[in-house]
């Protein structure tokens, strides 16, 4: 929006210098067209951020069921992909999808306790490390390998060498039943 007020203030400054300058019709009427341009851009761009803000904040959700790690990149519903941490890192900055996602009594309108597999950024790799292991870049269901989960904090009055705060992380074996974070597009 700082963007396109700075550039609607260009034309003024062009009708300034053309007006010292003793313009001619015809370079006057140029300018009118420039202003009427950069008019227009600036209504479409502030038309684009209305409509984002009306959009509210991005959506994500833990899936209800259960997936094994080589489901995991398959799980979320349309329109939503698995997230990874940081596209979910901070959930204030979020909504919820309750209609989708798995809650319990206490929920209200964020998400419960529980923890689900997550996308590390890290190349393939099966390792009991939080935030390398994740079941052969999602592609395994092998019992000796292993994939990252995380969940919001349980423990709020303790630290935790696993956690990337407000995130606690695990590992978990591929071939094990973990929902799935999923963010909106």
């Amino acid at each position: 929006m700082k963007k396109a007020l700075a550039l609607s203030a260009l034309p003024l400054a062009f009708l300034f210098v053309a007006a010292v300058q003793s313009p001619t019709s015809s370079q006057l009427a140029a300018i009118q067209s420039q202003i009427t341009r950069l008019e227009t851009k600036v209504d479409a761009l502030a038309a684009n951020q209305l409509a984002a803000n009306k959009k509210g904040p991005r959506k994500f959700y833990l899936t209800k069921t259960e997936y094994n790690g080589a489901q995991a990149l398959t799980a979320c519903a349309a329109g939503y992909h698995m997230a990874s941490l940081w596209e979910i890192h901070d959930p204030s900055n979020l909504r919820y999808d309750t209609e989708l996602g798995f809650t319990v009594a206490d929920s209200g309108s964020g998400p419960s306790f529980a923890g689900g597999w997550i996308r590390t950024g890290w190349i393939g790799d099966v390792s009991d490390t939080p935030g390398i292991g994740n079941c052969q870049a999602w592609t395994s269901a092998n019992s000796s390998d292993q994939g990252t989960a995380v969940g919001l904090s349980l423990r709020w009055a303790l630290t935790s060498v696993r956690e990337v705060s407000p995130w606690q992380t695990a590992t978990t074996r591929c071939d094990g039943g973990v929902r799935v974070w999923c963010v909106q597009d």
